[in-house]
């Protein structure tokens, strides 16, 4: 949904909701978020997190869907505001619902299947960005190609109404893919569920607890058999992953035989690991986007009518994907073993160092609704170069 922000601000052009909606937006998706992982946290043991992924994907689909015929909507700017939070407090309930059991389910497939999966997160995030890009800039193309001139009265509302036709032309086109791929995700899913490799890796932790401790011996003996006479004949990656899952199971399963192992005391294992993950989060959700959406360029729009770079849709939506590439790179980096650092000192001081970002975006060129124009000053970093060098390395 922070992808398609340049179309949610078009709807508010004029609104007194339009310069706090990307806090509202970051603050209800990440509340409604962690209240959800909070929540299936405390359930871990009660609940088989599998059997979250149709419903949470069904419900994110459809709201996604919802997105997609929200450009053809006369909403007024207070109704398209409430529809619009609303959404996201759905897409994260359930996406928190629906990434916690992927990540279940990957785990049991070993750390390669775990790595693809964030992988995989970052390149969609670029797919989807790029279709933004795209989207928004064939948009305005097409109806600057089709514009006449007009006097100037009415010069700033022609280009207040060409915003909102590009905006909403590009997120037409971009909640339109994102639904398709959903559909297909689902499809996959399902088709996942089919294979062989999978019953065999997944099939063992579906089993109660009782069962898994009655029959823990036999099912280790059996696991050992089966890698025994899968090793002549098995497809490397199906016997990779099959013997990751049994290595796994026999972890997982004397964990489940321990009642005294308690959230708490995991956290307390884990704890420089969490607050340097959580701080990254803190430093990025409070510069990106609020902050970083507002930056416009530094250069000037041309006054020739046609679409530019610099136009603030086109220059949104590119720095969506600047950034989504950014992730996507230092994602892929960690496949390598040379780059991952075990230390959990190491990685919170890391995660501090994120805070020197905080002042390098307010010193590029922040546009802030209630400033006069010819009052403010030139901003620190003078650079659309800078500035998207900036955000492709944080």
């Amino acid at each position: 949904m922070i992808t398609a922000m340049p179309y949610f601000l078009a709807r508010l052009e004029g609104s007194s909701l339009q310069a706090t909606f990307p806090s509202y937006l970051s603050s209800i998706f990440n509340v409604a978020g962690f209240t959800a992982l909070s929540y299936l946290t405390a359930t871990a043991k009660q609940t088989n997190t599998s059997k979250r992924i149709r419903p949470s994907l069904t419900v994110i689909t459809a709201s996604m869907f919802t997105l997609t015929v929200s450009p053809f909507t006369p909403w007024s700017a207070g109704t398209f505001f409430a529809f619009v939070l609303l959404n996201a407090l759905f897409q994260a309930s359930f996406g928190a619902y629906f990434q916690a059991a992927l990540v279940r389910l990957a785990s049991l497939f070993g750390p390669y299947a775990i790595q693809a999966f964030f992988t995989g997160q970052a390149a969609v995030g670029v797919a989807v960005s790029a279709v933004q890009f795209v989207a928004a800039a064939l948009a305005g193309e097409r109806k600057t190609s089709n514009d006449s001139p007009s006097n100037d009265l009415t010069s700033l509302d022609d280009d207040k109404d060409r915003m909102l036709r590009e905006a909403s032309t590009s997120a037409f086109w971009f909640f339109s893919l994102s639904t398709g791929f959903l559909v297909f995700t689902y499809g996959t899913y399902l088709w996942l569920t089919k294979l062989p490799v999978y019953h065999e890796v997944v099939h063992p932790h579906l089993a109660p607890a009782t069962a898994v401790e009655e029959n823990e011996e036999a099912e280790i003996q059996e696991a050992e058999e089966d890698e025994r006479s899968d090793d002549e004949g098995a497809h490397p990656m199906s016997r990779s992953m099959t013997e990751s899952g049994h290595l796994l199971a026999v972890h997982v399963e004397s964990q489940v035989r321990d009642a005294d192992v308690s959230v708490l005391g995991v956290a307390k294992l884990n704890l420089f690991y969490n607050i340097a993950v959580g701080y990254v989060f803190i430093v990025t959700l409070s510069i990106f986007p609020p902050i970083t959406a507002s930056i416009r360029s530094t250069n000037p729009v041309p006054e020739t009518g046609r679409i530019s770079i610099f136009s603030p849709i086109l220059f949104t939506s590119l720095h969506f994907l600047v950034f989504n590439i950014g992730d996507y790179v230092g994602r892929a980096l960690c496949s390598n073993p040379r780059v991952h650092i075990s230390s959990g000192r190491r990685l919170l001081t890391l995660s501090a160092l994120r805070t020197i970002f905080i002042p390098l975006f307010l010193a590029c060129n922040v546009q802030r609704p209630s400033a006069t124009p010819s009052l403010t000053s030139p901003p620190l970093i003078n650079s659309d170069f800078l500035f998207f060098l900036i955000l492709l390395v944080f």
